[in-house]
């Protein structure tokens, strides 16, 4: 979707609103390990002072992630604050500035950008999640293996002699 701004330039006292919903196969389609399950709903105002637009809103929706530690799928809602800066000049001053080349501003790209930037590094199903066995693979969330968790890297056996002398 992309935002006129052609007339919020002419007349500087215009705020305009925004209210969209991104359908889920209009977003985030580049991204094979992030699958959006519902709308991507956008509520939010475009404003202009001096030669800078302003665009703030807030980001809702909901998203599928894969857990990093036991690989099991869960659901993450979004609900992120936006606020862009950006401008028709060039700015080489303010890094925060986005140019934009053109009277019309693509509103999915930038949604896009907030929401991968919002997403935590290591995404968990739950702070407590136990992962799987390094052995046999199963998960640990969901039942208790019998395997031995004594493998140790060689090269740092020795290390293990210093914590465990009987």
């Amino acid at each position: 979707m992309y935002i006129d701004v052609n007339d919020i330039s002419k007349r500087k006292d215009v705020c305009k609103a925004i209210n969209i919903s991104i359908k889920p196969d209009d977003i985030l389609k580049e991204d094979s390990e992030i699958k959006v399950l519902d709308n991507i709903d956008f509520e939010g105002k475009i404003y202009m002072d001096e030669d800078i637009f302003y665009l703030d809103g807030k980001i809702s929706g909901l998203l599928a992630l894969t857990c990093s530690r036991c690989l099991e799928g869960f659901d993450f809602p979004l609900n992120i604050e936006m606020h862009e800066k950006l401008s028709l000049v060039p700015n080489d001053e303010d890094d925060s500035i986005i140019f934009v080349d053109s009277d019309k501003i693509n509103l999915n790209e930038l949604i896009e950008n907030n929401i991968l930037m919002s997403l935590p590094f290591k995404k968990l199903c739950s702070e407590d999640c136990k992962g799987l066995c390094q052995s046999c693979g199963s998960n640990l969330n969901r039942e208790k293996c019998d395997c031995e968790n004594g493998n140790v890297d060689p090269r740092l056996a020795k290390l293990k002699d210093l914590f465990f002398t009987d």
